[in-house]
């Protein structure tokens, strides 16, 4: 965020080009990391609610948990290729004066892939940011009451 205020108070990017690779990586992180981490939430409510006591033991752990975090932003940083590999800082020159032999410069941060892969990019990242997120939320909280009701009955008639 810092980087943008800057930007937009300046009004040139005055940052080097690691820096514009940076800031954009994780401004696309942020858009990635809530759907992942309310997935893998929602996973965990369902598997320690529907599964059996093994697989409850596994999803209520600490290390397990990390682990799914790790691998989930790990997928995350390969499915942001593009990022690394066409972000750049542009330079636009304009208002050339050739009588005072002076020129305005503006540098901006910007991503600019061929427009096959900002398509493929642009698919993939809605997929991986709501499509999927999205049905397995939908699976996974319809799921719980399903299975509550289903061994609700059983349970009631074991008791009596």
């Amino acid at each position: 965020m810092l980087f943008l205020i800057i930007d937009i108070v300046v009004g040139t990017w005055k940052f080097s080009t690691f820096s514009c690779v940076a800031y954009l990586v994780f401004e696309a992180m942020n858009k990635f990391v809530a759907p992942v981490i309310v997935v893998l939430i929602s996973r965990t409510c369902y598997v320690t609610v529907c599964l059996d006591p093994k697989s409850r033991r596994v999803a209520a752990s600490l290390k397990y948990a990390i682990a799914q975090v790790i691998a989930s932003m790990a997928l995350v940083m390969i499915m942001l290729w593009p990022l690394f590999a066409y972000s750049q800082v542009s330079t636009l020159y304009f208002n050339a004066n050739i009588t005072l032999r002076t020129v305005n410069v503006l540098r901006k941060c910007t991503f600019m892939p061929p427009s096959e892969i900002e398509l493929g990019f642009g698919i993939v990242s809605c997929i991986a940011s709501y499509a999927i997120p999205l049905g397995g939320m939908i699976y996974w909280y319809v799921s719980v009451p399903f299975f509550l009701k289903r061994h609700a009955g059983s349970s009631l008639t074991s008791n009596n």
